[in-house]
């Protein structure tokens, strides 16, 4: 199912699961557009989207730094 949205081939719901943050799906998928649109975000971005919990933030963001190369569609 994670192909059905086009562009959107990689979801925001499955990378939180693989992380362990899914609570944020609802939140990061109303402000970024699939995980292609998440992948540079900064801090400051997680907190105005409404992610609060500093360490989830940290998390968040060690996580897409890793996983980056391989998600960007660009590299």
């Amino acid at each position: 199912w994670i192909l059905q949205t086009g562009m959107n081939n990689r979801s925001i719901a499955w990378w939180l699961r693989q992380i362990g943050l899914s609570q944020y799906t609802k939140t990061l998928e109303s402000e970024y557009y699939g995980l292609e649109g998440l992948l540079y975000v900064t801090d400051g971005g997680l907190k105005d989207a409404g992610i609060e919990n500093a360490e989830h933030r940290e998390i968040i963001l060690i996580q897409l730094s890793r996983d980056r190369q391989r998600l960007d569609p660009l590299t």
